[in-house]
């Protein structure tokens, strides 16, 4: 991955999925964490969707 990179598309399952999240956070702060639905959502609508219902929530 980039320093452009603006979305980290990811499913959280499991502890361990959060910290390889939180890792990429820290490798790429710029990047926002989001679930797949909001790719599809994007896709569906043929454009780009607000990510705002499609937030993963690290804290």
């Amino acid at each position: 991955m980039s320093a452009e990179v603006t979305h980290i598309v990811a499913e959280v399952e499991s502890p361990f999925h959060t910290q390889e999240l939180q890792a990429l956070r820290t490798q790429y702060p710029q990047a926002l964490p989001v679930q797949k639905s909001w790719l599809e959502a994007c896709f569906s609508q043929q454009r780009k969707v607000s990510p705002a219902q499609h937030q993963i929530d690290l804290n």
